[in-house]
C-alpha cells in the first residue's frame, strides 16, 4: 500500500467516523427519548434520503471516481462539468420524489417539506464529497463533513423542543449541510451547463456507467425494501423497533465506506496503468481491515451490552437482543461483500454487478413478502441475511472471473461496451 493511499485512507476513516458518530447519536437520542413510532417516522424519511444518495452514487459519484483518474486536465474538467450539471437536475427531481414517497407514511406538510430539504442538501454535500475523493482531496471532504456534523448537532439541540423529534433532526441535517457547503464546499463544483446541453454532455458518462444505475436500484431494493414492507404490513412502531436493533451496527460500515471512497479511484488508476497485482492487493487489504474491524466492534458491543440496553433501550424494545445479533450477522456479511465488490466497480464490471443485484433483490423481496404472514419479529432480518449470503457468494465468483488484463488502461471503456453484448444470466 503506497504512502499516498495510506494517508487518504486514514483521513477517509476519520471522515466516515465523524458521520457515523452523528448518525449513531441522533438515532440513539430518538430511540431513547422519542419512542418507536417517532423513530420509525424519521427512519422512513432517512431511508428515502439514503435511497437517493445511492442512486446519486451510481449516476454521479461512481462516474467521478472511475472516469476522472488518468485523464488530462481539460478532459477531466469537461467530464466533471457534464456530471455535476446532470447532478443539479437529479437533486431537484430527488427532492420532489421524496415528498411523494414520504407521503406514504405521513401527510404532514412540515414533515414532507423538511424531508425534501434534507434530501436536496444532503445530495449537494455528497456531490462535493465525491469530487474531493475522486481528486484525492480527502482532507477537504473531511472538513466539509466535520462542519456538517457540528452544525447539525447544534441545530438538533436548538430545534428539539420546537418541533416533533423527527422533524427537528431532519431540519438540523438540512441546516448543517447548508452551513458546511457554504463554509468549506465552495469552488469545488464547476459552472453548470445550460439545461439543453446536459443530455448531450452526459451521454458519454451514461454510456460508460448506465449499468451502475441498475445495480444501485437493485441494491436499494435489496437493502431498503424491508423498511417499506415493515411500514406496510406492520406499521411505523414495528419498523422503529426492528430498526432500533440495527442502530448500533451503523459504525461497522465506517471502514468499508472509507475504504470504498479511497480504494475505487486508486484501483481504477492502478488498473489503468496495468498494475493488476497492485489493485488486487488493495482489495485484499480492504477485506482484511473490514472483517477485522467488524469483529472487534461486535466483541466490544457484546461486552458493553449491560450498559447499552438500560441507557438507550430502557426495556421498551422487546426482543432487541435477538434483533441486534441478527443485524450484526447481516452487517458482517454485507460489509465483506462491499469490500470485495469495490474491485469489480473499479474494473467497470457494472453490468455484471447489476445482474447480480437484480437477482438478489428479487430473492430478498420475495422473502420479505412473508411479513404478511404470522412470522416472528426477527423474520425480516433473517430474510436480509439470506439475500446477503447469496450476494457474497456471487460477488466472490464474479471477482475471481474478472480478467483484469483485458480492461487495463484505455480499454476499460471498451470492456464496458463489450459487456452490453453479453447475454444476461441468472
Amino acid at each position: 500500500m503506497t504512502k499516498r493511499f495510506g494517508q487518504s485512507l486514514s483521513i477517509s476513516l476519520v471522515d466516515q467516523m465523524v458521520l457515523s458518530a452523528f448518525n449513531l447519536a441522533s438515532n440513539a437520542a430518538l430511540i431513547a427519548l422519542a419512542g418507536a413510532a417517532e423513530f420509525g417516522r424519521f427512519i422512513f424519511a432517512a431511508t428515502v434520503i439514503l435511497l437517493f444518495t445511492s442512486l446519486q452514487n451510481a449516476l454521479v459519484t461512481t462516474p467521478l471516481a472511475i472516469m476522472l483518474p488518468g485523464r488530462g486536465e481539460a478532459d477531466a474538467l469537461a467530464t466533471k462539468r457534464a456530471i455535476t450539471s446532470f447532478d443539479a437536475l437529479f437533486r431537484i427531481g430527488a427532492g420532489i420524489a421524496t415528498v411523494l414517497i414520504c407521503a406514504m407514511s405521513s401527510l404532514e406538510p412540515v414533515y414532507l417539506a423538511l424531508a425534501c430539504l434534507a434530501t436536496f442538501t444532503t445530495l449537494a454535500r455528497e456531490t462535493r464529497r465525491g469530487i474531493c475523493f475522486a481528486s484525492e482531496r480527502t482532507a477537504v471532504a473531511l472538513r466539509i463533513d466535520t462542519l456538517a456534523v457540528l452544525f447539525s448537532s447544534m441545530f438538533a439541540v436548538l430545534f428539539w423542543h420546537m418541533l416533533p423529534a423527527a422533524d427537528a433532526v431532519l431540519l438540523a441535517i438540512a441546516a448543517g449541510n447548508v452551513g458546511a457547503i457554504t463554509l468549506a464546499g465552495r469552488g469545488l463544483v464547476p459552472a453548470h451547463l445550460g439545461i439543453r446541453s446536459v443530455p448531450a454532455a452526459y451521454r458519454e458518462v451514461w454510456t460508460a456507467t448506465r449499468w451502475s444505475l441498475f445495480g444501485a436500484a437493485s441494491s436499494e431494493l435489496q437493502h431498503r425494501f424491508y423498511v417499506f414492507a415493515l411500514e406496510f404490513f406492520r406499521g411505523l412502531a414495528e419498523l422503529g423497533t426492528v430498526q432500533a436493533g440495527r442502530m448500533l451496527l451503523g459504525p461497522m460500515a465506517v471502514v468499508v465506506g472509507a475504504l470504498g471512497r479511497v480504494s475505487r479511484p486508486t484501483m481504477a488508476r492502478l488498473l489503468a496503468e496495468g498494475d493488476v497485482a497492485g489493485a488486487r492487493r488493495i482489495m485484499w487489504i480492504g477485506v482484511g481491515l473490514t472483517l477485522g474491524a467488524g469483529l472487534a466492534y461486535c466483541l466490544a458491543m457484546l461486552v458493553a451490552w449491560r450498559l447499552i440496553e438500560p441507557l438507550i433501550y430502557k426495556g421498551r424494545y422487546p426482543g432487541i437482543e435477538l434483533l441486534t445479533v441478527a443485524w450484526a450477522i447481516y452487517t458482517l456479511i454485507s460489509v465483506t461483500k462491499v469490500a470485495i465488490s469495490a474491485y469489480a466497480l473499479a474494473a467497470c464490471r457494472l453490468k455484471a454487478l447489476a445482474v447480480l443485484g437484480i437477482n438478489v433483490s428479487v430473492i430478498t423481496s420475495v422473502l420479505l413478502l412473508g411479513l404478511g404472514l404470522d412470522v416472528p419479529q426477527v423474520y425480516p432480518v433473517l430474510a436480509m441475511i439470506a439475500g446477503e449470503i447469496v450476494a457474497l457468494v456471487w460477488v466472490i465468483a464474479l471477482v475471481r472471473g474478472i480478467d483484469a488484463e483485458s480492461i487495463a488502461g484505455p480499454s476499460r471503456a471498451d470492456a464496458v461496451e463489450r459487456e452490453h453484448d453479453v447475454t444476461l444470466a441468472s
